[in-house]
Formats: structure tokens, sequence, C-alpha cells
């Protein structure tokens, strides 16, 4: 999935995925978080493992004020 400032990056197995955002974006709005819980929603309901690769500093700390960093399941680098 790809927008103007940003890319979403699926690593997927069978079982198990990890997203990696890039893009310019400055910053993670409530629409943006709205978003990643849809899509937690979405891979939990279907069984599917996953991690989100952590962002810069200013990214996720609208994560961690709204107390998802201790909800989903952030990692510091994609896999391999």
């Amino acid at each position: 999935m790809t927008a103007p400032d940003l890319t979403v990056e699926l690593i997927c197995d069978p079982a198990f995925v990890t997203v990696v955002l890039r893009g310019e974006l400055e910053f993670i709005d409530s629409s943006g978080l709205k978003l990643v819980l849809a899509w937690e929603r979405t891979l939990r309901d279907r069984g599917i493992g996953y991690s989100l690769v952590r962002g810069a500093p200013h990214v996720q700390r609208p994560f961690t004020s709204a107390g998802l960093d201790e909800l989903l399941p952030f990692a510091d680098q994609p896999p391999g």
C-alpha cells in the first residue's frame, strides 16, 4: 500500500506478519492510530501473529501517549 507520504510494507509468512511503515510523515495522528488498530483487529481475528516495526521517536510518541506501546507488539527492526 502506498500514499504520497506513506509506504506500508507487509513482510508475510503463513502465520506471521510484520508491518513496516515508511515515509516522509512528520507525525501520526488519530486517523493513523485508528488504521493501525483496524489492521491489528483484522490480523487478530484471522489468528495471524504480527509485529509493528518501531518508528522514529516523533512517530512512536503518539503510540506511547495513547498507551498503545503496551498493547501492540513492537519490534526494533524487520525480521531477517
